[in-house]
């Protein structure tokens, strides 16, 4: 390429960039308009009257991952809260010869949008009701039959594990959605195992016993105190290799998050560093073959907007400890096409944003293998 082409594709692809920023910024306004929002270099939970503070600089205060992990590679699972939730089916859809569970938080069907950011919201948030679930099924089976995903006989086995969450009372994600959802997947593998979940009073967030918002409201960062231990459950449902005995919650240890670097391309739009939780029967003193389970934050939940609070709080790493459990955080970046460091559903990478070359999709890819 001569050096005025390649001056020419810069300009083009910040054209591109700002146009699209401008227009996801008009569509998810009204979403994340009544979201309490914290002052500049602070980030706010409540608990009843209580409120704590978290400093900015703990984003990346932990040690790097510098031992190897013994794991079951080729029974992960994975799940995602929003637009984590989203990408936590997309991520199953392409490497379900791998991930034999998936769980999904106030998310939708695969490949909704189908690359259209506008659709995203129109449909896929706001009239889930309007998704032609027969049209994505068939769209997966090409995609299938032509090697861009995994094969059917890899999903449509009776030991993949589908657990969805939806709530009548998320005014982000309407419930519908994870109907549609629960639809798509006993279509294309009717011998999976599909669980459903729900809770009454819940609004748009990730549920905790005694962490968050109060339940019924929405905002950063994002988790809310319903009394509900939202990751146990979870992990219960899609954990894969399943445990012979599922144990009680441990303290996890504030020695065993590690940071790894996510090593991601510059198109796939990730932060530096993911961190990861190692229970202390998973580091090589312990001397177990450990499960991987991979955590996907939502919007403006990665460590750029709440720092360590959804790595801390959601739930998951008390269970992992107890249970022989590697806990990954992927951490996707806020840019000029992704102000609110949204997991790539919708096309912001490139249109096609859900087969195994799609940059979010090989990015977490090599980022698991490199564990």
């Amino acid at each position: 390429m001569s050096k005025t082409s390649a001056t020419n594709a810069t300009i083009f692809s910040i054209i591109v960039a700002t146009a699209f920023a401008t227009i996801f910024a008009t569509i998810f306004a009204t979403i994340f308009a009544t979201a309490d929002t914290p002052k500049r270099g602070e980030t706010k939970y409540l608990r009843g009257a209580a409120t704590a503070t978290l400093n900015a600089s703990s984003r990346s205060s932990k040690p790097e991952l510098n031992f190897p992990l013994r794991l079951h590679r080729d029974q992960i699972s994975v799940s995602g809260i929003s637009s984590g939730a989203f990408m936590a089916v997309q991520l199953h859809i392409a490497h379900a010869d791998w991930i034999r569970g998936v769980a999904s938080i106030a998310g939708g069907i695969w490949n909704c949008a189908e690359g259209d950011l506008q659709r995203s919201q129109d449909v896929c948030l706001k009239h889930p009701e309007k998704v032609d679930v027969s049209a994505l099924a068939q769209a997966y089976q090409a995609q299938a039959q032509g090697g861009k995903v995994a094969a059917n006989s890899h999903l449509n086995k009776s030991d993949t594990r589908v657990w969805i969450f939806a709530s009548a009372k998320d005014q982000v994600t309407r419930a519908a959605a994870a109907d549609k959802l629960d639809e798509f997947y006993k279509l294309v593998a009717p011998q999976a195992q599909v669980k459903r979940a729900q809770h009454a009073d819940a609004a748009h967030g990730f549920l905790t016993e005694a962490y968050g918002k109060p339940c019924g409201q929405h905002g950063l960062p994002w988790i809310i105190d319903c009394d509900h231990d939202q990751a146990g459950e979870l992990l219960e449902a899609v954990i894969q290799p399943r445990p012979a005995k599922w144990h009680a919650r441990q303290t996890a240890s504030a020695q065993n998050y590690f940071r790894v670097a996510q090593n991601a391309p510059a198109d796939a739009m990730m932060l530096d560093w993911a961190e990861v939780y190692v229970p202390t029967s998973c580091q090589p003193a312990g001397g177990n073959i450990c499960a991987l389970h991979v955590a996907l934050h939502g919007c403006q939940m990665s460590t750029e907007f709440i720092q360590r609070q959804f790595i801390e709080h959601a739930g998951y790493n008390a269970w992992a400890e107890a249970n022989g459990i590697v806990i990954l955080y992927p951490q996707v970046a806020k840019s000029r096409a992704n102000p609110l460091g949204c997991w790539d559903w919708f096309g912001y990478t490139q249109k096609d944003h859900v087969s195994q070359s799609a940059p979010q999709i090989q990015a977490l890819q090599k980022l698991i293998q490199s564990l």
